[in-house]
């Protein structure tokens, strides 16, 4: 296999681990702060774990399977006929809120969620395309969502 294929498909298996955990992290937070007692978990470190592990199976099913398709088929498309950054973004956007009102309607909340984790998507893809150039920013680059994930369990027993 290519070196410049293989560096290809580890950038986007990457993004795509990264912004699951981020947006595993980020819907635990905010959207379910107070759900320990509805639980009834003896531990608020349980509930932060069993509620992200529900949302990472839905959000990083959907992202591999849809996320990462639709990412590679734009890179695609913009290195072929829009060499614009900005391209890369506004469409990654477009294909996020029609997969939205596809899947769910008009649903102003799913739009909103869904095109801000295409954003996030495009954001991390930008960053480790930009920056992760050797093996050791790819190591530190792949242990950001296991810190992440413990700061937000950080965040998540203080706010308990």
């Amino acid at each position: 296999m290519n070196k410049k294929y293989a560096t290809f498909i580890g950038r986007k298996l990457l993004t795509t681990f990264i912004t699951v955990v981020m947006v595993t992290v980020l819907i635990t937070l905010f959207l379910f702060p107070e759900e320990t007692d509805v639980l009834r978990l003896e531990k608020v470190s349980d509930s932060y774990f069993f509620i992200s592990l529900i949302v990472a199976i839905y959000a990083g099913t959907l992202l591999i399977f849809f996320g990462l398709l639709f990412s590679v088929v734009i890179e695609l498309l913009t290195m072929r006929w829009f060499p614009k950054n900005w391209m890369y973004v506004l469409l990654h956007a477009i294909f996020g809120f029609v997969f939205a009102v596809l899947s769910n309607g008009f649903s102003l909340f799913v739009i909103s969620m869904t095109v801000a984790t295409a954003l996030i998507y495009v954001g991390i893809d930008r960053v480790i395309y930009k920056w992760a150039n050797n093996t050791v920013n790819w190591l530190i680059m792949s242990f950001f969502p296991i810190a992440l994930y413990f700061f937000g369990l950080g965040i998540y027993i203080l706010e308990a």
